[in-house]
């Protein structure tokens, strides 16, 4: 059985909607090489949420970019993974001024 995936924000929730002063959410293909950005949203097909959830990527946790280009390769929690250039768009991602921690939540 299939199962799809819906992300839901919560404003307590890491990855909830933006606070006034926060830079406004823009596509994981914008960020520069060492940028970070917590993941607000993905605008994908059920089989590439579930691709990306399964790989760690999902609305709530911090990625940063290693690579940019096609395919873009990102760090997620630990792990690098390489995007297609049309799956990097459909990421939303909040920008960060620096990374938080090395660790980040599971």
């Amino acid at each position: 059985m299939k199962m799809g995936f819906m992300f839901i924000t919560d404003p307590q929730l890491p990855g909830g909607p933006a606070r006034p002063g926060d830079a406004p959410a823009q596509p994981l293909s914008a960020l520069p090489v060492g940028g970070c950005g917590r993941v607000v949203s993905v605008d994908a097909s059920a089989v590439d949420l579930e691709r990306l959830e399964v790989m760690g990527l999902c609305s709530g946790r911090t990625v940063s970019v290693i690579k940019d280009g096609d395919p873009m390769i990102v760090r997620v929690l630990g792990t690098r993974i390489g995007l297609a250039a049309a799956l990097a768009r459909s990421v939303r991602v909040q920008p960060e001024t620096s990374p938080s921690s090395s660790k980040e939540e599971p």
